[in-house]
């Protein structure tokens, strides 16, 4: 559950594809980790269960370490809940990453006046990370 506005760090119970071991489900179950500098494809999502009242808003921050306030904020993202149906939010984005061992932890936030839970499953809350290639010009 998501207390009402409160950025909560969201960990991430399952994979459906890692081949650079970026995540892992026990360790920092938050993070998705870059192992091989370059540039990446960046999605991240929310949904958010029904509630008709204030916003929903993500935050993706790199190097964080589970707190909302530390690290950098690479996107935030906000949008007014939806009337009568749950509340899906996206970005997608490139990422250039420089230093092997940086990491992204997805924070949420919303303001429903109550607590709020997110929906589950793959590609309905959780972050996509696709590696593009290197960036070989000096």
């Amino acid at each position: 559950m998501i207390a009402t506005s409160t950025a909560t760090l969201i960990p991430f119970g399952t994979e459906g594809w890692d081949t650079d071991s970026m995540h892992s489900t026990t360790v920092n179950p938050s993070r998705v980790a870059f192992n091989t500098p370059g540039l990446y494809e960046i999605s991240i999502f929310a949904r958010f269960k029904v509630n008709a009242t204030g916003y929903r808003q993500m935050n993706l921050r790199l190097n964080s370490a589970g707190d909302p306030g530390l690290g950098s904020t690479l996107t935030t993202f906000a949008q007014a809940a939806g009337p009568t149906t749950s509340t899906s939010i996206s970005r997608t984005f490139d990422l250039l990453i420089t230093n092997a061992g940086d990491y992204v932890e997805l924070f949420v936030t919303q303001s429903s006046g109550a607590s709020l839970g997110l929906d589950s499953g793959e590609r309905v809350t959780g972050i996509m990370a696709r590696w593009v290639g290197t960036n070989n010009t000096a």
